[in-house]
């Protein structure tokens, strides 16, 4: 995965070298909501149940759009937090991700941008005892809607995936996925 990554910046790099380009910042919030899971033992046996409370996300991000074509791609960073529940006891849930992150524009000529979004990069989950960085990557569709024509702001439905939390307190794996809901101002420059 890290030769995946490696080649994915490389080309972007090289694409960014080589085509005219529109550079952006961008800041966005929101609502964000890990799904419950169960953490698992080594032989697959239920060992406890964890539930998380809706949260909040922040991200920022900058990047470069391709003019020519309808592709952008931006390194963001983003900061999470959510309240977890996990064999009785509460904990403040904190996801940080740093993301490579690949954009589709569509041009369907409105006053609004609609996009998709792919990225990977890796995430690192703290609650309490439970610690854990793993490789993780997202999905998003969303819209840009121009204020002038150096700035919009954005709307954005993201579901975010990680690899297996493994090697937990009590010894047990455990899935990590969540979805947020965003808005966001983007800034060319």
């Amino acid at each position: 995965m890290i030769k995946i990554n490696a080649c994915l910046i490389a080309l972007l790099i090289t694409l960014g070298a080589s085509a005219e380009q529109q550079k952006f910042w961008s800041l966005s919030a929101g609502w964000a909501q890990p799904g419950d899971t169960e953490v698992r033992s080594a032989n697959n046996q239920h060992l406890y149940d964890v539930e998380f409370d809706a949260g909040w996300v922040i991200e920022g991000a900058i990047g470069a759009q391709i003019s020519e074509l309808p592709i952008a791609y931006e390194l963001a960073v983003a900061y999470q937090q959510n309240e977890m529940t996990a064999d009785n006891t509460s904990e403040d849930a904190t996801i940080w991700t740093v993301m490579a992150n690949g954009y589709y524009l569509i041009d369907c000529e409105q006053s609004f941008t609609p996009y998709g979004l792919f990225g990977v990069g890796v995430l690192d989950f703290d609650a309490g005892d439970a610690e854990e960085t793993v490789l993780a990557g997202q999905v998003c569709a969303g819209i840009c809607y121009p204020l002038d024509d150096m700035t919009c702001i954005n709307f954005e439905y993201r579901f975010l995936f990680a690899e297996d939390f493994e090697d937990l307190p009590g010894g047990g794996d455990m899935e990590f996925d969540s979805q947020s809901l965003q808005i966001g101002y983007t800034r060319m420059y």
